[in-house]
């Protein structure tokens, strides 16, 4: 009853058609919810811990949209009875929470953003590569032709205590720089491949502002406050609320035409007041290109 009460719909529609429907939703402590959820609005879900937030909307809504989606229907039932109705214009759904989104421990804002490869193209087109005859691949670090066959690429080394906690530290051949002494030597606007990769987004933005493919990730990042992150910096080592923050910087870049249902759990956890009404910004663009937020 508390959830039902305390679920707030911004910029709700006013006809059924606009609405989508959940009667029965039952889980946990969630006996037979019924709810209206307004498509191309915003609906926050408030309450305490343990109210069921997470419950209707991980356990319940989530796998029941995602299932309707898939048969291409419009209505289905939810798991542990009660039916949702009305998913119709619904194209797509995505999750955002904080956990975590490194595939492996390589991954870094550039790579998980897909701009990384332009970078490394320009890099590959200067001059100086060209006559070395560098093609792209020697400027990842992901290849063993450019990368330092001591840290292997990752610009760190891992030295394993007994007793106590691994340690790591800049590698020692090469500075931390992630590739051979040659590759470094090829400069874009004064630039090394390792010093693009320890640069912020920001920083980034600036240096390749000649390609806009490459920009529009960078400023993706601005746009959701990580403009100060470097863009080789692991992904691993983010904080939850910076991991949700570049996977909303992902969406923005392919946010385009149609109708998204996006469910974000907790997106203002550990956020500056400045870096929420940034969120928020966000938040409303999102729903102004009419795409729905469960929150």
């Amino acid at each position: 009853g508390q959830l039902e009460r305390e679920a707030e719909t911004l910029g709700a529609a006013s006809s059924f058609p606009d609405w989508i429907q959940i009667s029965g939703a039952s889980a946990h402590k969630l006996r037979g919810v019924d709810l209206r959820l307004a498509r191309g609005a915003m609906t926050c879900f408030r309450g305490g811990v343990g109210s069921g937030k997470s419950t209707l909307l991980r356990d319940i809504l989530a796998p029941a949209v995602r299932r309707a989606l898939s048969e291409g229907s419009s209505e289905c039932d939810l798991p542990g009875g009660g039916r949702i109705a009305g998913v119709q214009g619904i194209e797509q759904l995505h999750q955002l929470d904080a956990s975590p989104i490194a595939r492996s421990e390589r991954s870094v804002p550039a790579t998980y953003l897909g701009f990384w490869g332009g970078c490394r193209a320009v890099l590959a087109s200067l001059p100086e590569a060209r006559v070395r005859g560098y093609a792209a691949s020697r400027f990842s670090f992901n290849r063993a032709e450019g990368r330092c066959g001591l840290c292997q690429g990752m610009g760190t080394l891992r030295t394993r205590l007994e007793l106590l906690p691994d340690v790591e530290g800049p590698c020692s051949r090469r500075a931390g720089s992630r590739f051979q002494s040659e590759i470094v030597e090829v400069r874009y606007r004064g630039h090394s491949v390792a010093d693009i990769l320890q640069s912020s987004a920001s920083e980034a933005a600036e240096l390749f502002a000649a390609f806009p493919k490459i920009v529009r990730s960078l400023r993706a990042m601005e746009q959701v406050g990580l403009g100060y992150l470097p863009i080789g910096r692991g992904l691993a080592s983010l904080s939850g609320g910076e991991r949700q923050r570049l996977k909303l910087a992902a969406e923005l870049q392919r946010l385009g035409g149609g109708s998204k249902l996006y469910i974000w759990d907790e997106p203002t956890a550990g956020l500056h007041h400045s870096d929420v009404g940034v969120l928020l910004d966000i938040m409303e663009r999102m729903v102004s290109e009419g795409h729905t937020l469960w929150v």
